[in-house]
């Protein structure tokens, strides 16, 4: 258990009424009850302002951090089955990421195991306890699947000096106190539509990428995944576990308009899905362009993790249909 600080609480608690004690998140409290009035040690704080937008398709926040010296202050961003794109102020990058492991059981422990109702999730936290005294803004778009999103700020705040009680657990947050802000209730967002994209445009390009994540990808015995656009071989889909796994293949050709991807293989009987399938461009400019992306799309019926269409054959993927939109 994590216990968070030693101190006297602030409030007293008078005999048949109601005590309501606030418990940070991932935090586990001891109460010790002795006769006296509460004397208040630690300073209060100030709440922490942020404002936010949502819309059917984009959120935005501006977070007002604390000009204090924190033990913490981290933005956490759980998306649903995963993250949208996220942009954090200017120059703050993900500094830890993870990803849910669904009903990942063994094959001999998965009967009775296996829960209907557990969702894949991935989570993201960015460090701002270098931004203390700043507005920082927050935006979030999802340009691949529509899925949900929430956001919470949190903090580890100084308060001053705590007394340290004998023969009482280790506290690891003496001096400060924790609290969890929700920036953005579990909220859904649907797919925000590529920006328009000229031919001439499309014809001056520097470089095409195709982008996607794929999930349960066997190699070996299984055989290879062979990626087409427009009728050309490409490359091959990454081998991977059970957890979606983003790859990007930067293509020797320039894409179409109206493009065409297939996903060909052996008949191998090998399980596996893609998701959020899409073609990027660089254009002149330090610009680029997208494609509209692809639903989840499952190469077998009968697979614990199917997910969206099925593909066309044994074989063959089908055609998946990626254009750039015409302004």
């Amino acid at each position: 258990s994590v216990y968070p600080h030693h101190g006297a609480w602030s409030t007293t608690y008078i005999s048949g009424e109601t005590m309501r004690i606030p418990l940070a998140g991932y935090a586990t409290i001891t109460l010790e009850f002795v006769p006296g009035n509460a004397v208040v040690t630690a300073k209060s704080l100030p709440p922490i302002n942020h404002r936010t937008e949502i819309s059917a398709r984009r959120i935005s926040a501006t977070l007002e951090i604390p000009d204090e010296e924190m033990a913490r202050c981290e933005l956490l961003v759980i998306g649903r089955p995963d993250l949208p794109v996220v942009r954090v102020g200017e120059g703050v990058e993900v500094t830890r990421r993870t990803v849910g492991a669904v009903n990942t059981f063994a094959s001999y422990a998965r009967h009775g195991m296996e829960s209907e109702s557990a969702r894949p999730w991935e989570m993201a936290g960015y460090d701002l306890r270098a931004r203390q005294g700043e507005s920082i803004p927050v935006s979030l778009v999802r340009e691949e699947s529509e899925g949900s999103v929430e956001v919470w700020l949190l903090v580890e705040r100084p308060v001053g000096r705590d007394a340290v009680i004998d023969r009482a657990p280790f506290p690891v947050g003496n001096g400060f106190r924790r609290e969890c802000v929700s920036i953005v209730e579990a909220s859904r967002l649907a797919v925000a539509p590529p920006e328009p994209v000229t031919a001439e445009q499309l014809a001056a390009a520097t470089g095409a990428w195709l982008e996607g994540k794929a999930f349960g990808v066997n190699g070996g015995p299984y055989g290879v995944k062979t990626i087409e656009v427009n009728g050309k071989p490409v490359g091959q889909l990454p081998e991977c576990g059970d957890r979606w796994t983003p790859f990007r293949i930067k293509l020797n050709m320039l894409p179409e308009r109206e493009n065409v991807v297939t996903i060909r293989h052996s008949d191998s009987g090998d399980s596996y899905k893609v998701n959020g399938l899409r073609l990027a461009v660089d254009l002149p400019g330090d610009k680029s362009a997208n494609s509209n992306a692809s639903s989840a799309l499952t190469s077998v019926e009968d697979w614990t993790y199917r997910e969206g269409a099925i593909f066309e054959s044994a074989t063959s993927s089908g055609a998946i249909l990626l254009d750039f939109p015409a302004p």
